[in-house]
């Protein structure tokens, strides 16, 4: 898949599926130095009035590079430019409503 600033390509392959519980995904930018991948974690968690997300990305020591630690700082910095959290909200707002 292409990456959230429309440049980098993404690949990866589920390493965990528990439905309506969590899903592991190995993460991999095909364009980089990376000699292995990271994993993103996304865990869904029943609330009271909807579900609570937690998305972690990890595994960036297993990358396999010098510079992983930059690369974990980008990732931070872009979760929050990207707004993914609040895109994936939306998309689940939106399936609920239809």
């Amino acid at each position: 898949m292409t990456g959230g600033d429309d440049k980098s390509e993404i690949t990866g392959v589920v390493l965990e599926l528990v439905p309506e519980g969590r899903i592991v995904l190995s993460w991999m930018e095909t364009s980089s130095t990376w000699t292995h991948p990271a994993h993103l974690i996304i865990e869904l968690r029943p609330t009271a009035i909807g579900t609570h997300v937690v998305l972690t990305h990890g595994g960036f020591p297993g990358i396999g590079t010098e510079t992983w630690r930059d690369t974990e700082a980008a990732y931070e910095v872009g979760v929050d430019r990207h707004k993914l959290l609040e895109r994936l909200a939306s998309v689940t707002d939106q399936a609920h409503a239809a």
